[in-house]
């Protein structure tokens, strides 16, 4: 009885879904890295978490101006796949630096490409914006 619930676990699906996710700390670090440039050459950019639900942690990016408005931008990090949307519109961010921290993040929660394409989803709000 029990090699067959241990079979039927194997076959189940990726067992580390259930167990492993992008942290927050490394969430954080995604967005940093999802920064524009021009948000960089102005100063210095503070990300402050805001909410979090079962598939993403959402953030804010703002940076001191006394002019007007601070805001960066919002940005949401899916908690399995640890890619990187805009927290407002449906827009992913790939650039680069992004790219790089995400392989070694999926390194290191053993998230294979075939796993990854399986739990790829659209970002937080994209249902709304077709």
């Amino acid at each position: 009885m029990i090699r067959f619930a241990l079979v039927v676990a194997l076959l189940s699906g990726p067992v580390w879904a259930e167990s492993k996710s992008v942290t927050k700390q490394e969430a954080l670090r995604l967005v940093r890295a999802a920064l524009p440039d021009w948000a960089l050459k102005a100063g210095p950019v503070y990300v402050t978490p805001s909410l979090t639900d079962s598939n993403f942690y959402f953030f804010e990016a703002s940076r001191s101006n006394p002019g007007g408005t601070g805001i960066v931008g919002h940005y949401a990090v899916h908690r399995t796949t640890g890619d990187v949307w805009d927290g407002v519109i449906c827009q992913e961010y790939k650039p680069e630096a992004v790219l790089k921290l995400q392989v070694l993040i999926r390194k290191q929660l053993r998230l294979t490409e075939a796993d990854y394409r399986k739990l790829k989803r659209l970002g937080p709000y994209c249902e709304f914006s077709k």
